[in-house]
């Protein structure tokens, strides 16, 4: 169990630092296409 646990650490790891650039990316993209809809009603 414990050994199956250290095992699977760095695949937890990679996952989960792969969902919050994930996340990230998708609340900068979010932000950006709001900014630009504001810049093309002007």
């Amino acid at each position: 169990m414990i050994h199956n646990l250290v095992d699977a650490l760095p695949a937890i790891t990679i996952g989960l630092r792969a969902a919050t650039a994930v996340l990230t990316f998708t609340v900068a993209l979010h932000r950006a296409l709001r900014y630009w809809r504001r810049l093309r009603d002007r």
